[in-house]
Parts: C-alpha cells; structure tokens; sequence
C-alpha cells in the first residue's frame, strides 16, 4: 500500500497527538500540510513539522496533494469543515471527536 498523504487542519491543543500517531506511522502516512485561522499557530506547526502552512483551507486543498483531511479545529466547526472538505474537495476526512454537535449536523 502507498504512504497515504495527509493534510492537518487545526493547529491547536490536539495537533500534538495527531503529530504523534503520524511520527508512529510513518510507512503508512505522511504530513504534506497544516492550516488554522491564527496564523501564528500554522506557522508553529509548520516549523515543526516542514510542511507548507495555510490560513485558508481553500488555499490549502487547491494548492496541496492529499489523500485524507484530517480535522482538528474546535469542536462547534468539526461538521462544517468536515462537510465543507468532502463537498467541494470531495476528500475523505478523519474528524477529531465530536463528529458535530447535533444529530441534524451529523446527518448532513
């Protein structure tokens, strides 16, 4: 099986045990990109990690090959994202727990 490439959006509290899982895993996953709204904190991640770092996911899904969105942001945006990424990226996504914060949002 090929090493799947991942794109991270979300940089913040959790990042560190998603870095972890994909350093554990390397001959299935890599990292190829890290977006969050604060700029700041894309930055950080991306100085750690070497990727290239978004403060738009757009931007980001455009310019940066991916197998896999994993999402990251806060809990009240996961379904938006998720939604948003499979919609107009038609990506698969892994969601950080919540899925959503409504049955009416996890159906969509």
């Amino acid at each position: 099986m090929p090493i799947q490439k991942v794109a991270l959006i979300g940089c913040g509290r959790i990042l560190n045990k998603h870095l972890d899982a994909l350093n554990e895993n390397k001959e299935f996953w890599r990292l190829t990109a890290v977006c969050d709204v604060d700029g700041e904190k894309a930055k950080d991640a991306s100085k750690r990690t070497g990727v290239p770092w978004f403060t738009d996911l757009d931007a980001m899904l455009k310019q940066v090959d991916c197998d896999l969105v994993s999402i990251l942001t806060d809990s009240g945006s996961h379904a938006d994202v998720a939604v948003r990424v499979m919609r107009d990226y038609t990506k698969p996504v892994l969601v950080e727990k919540p899925m959503a914060l409504s049955i009416p949002d996890c159906d969509r």
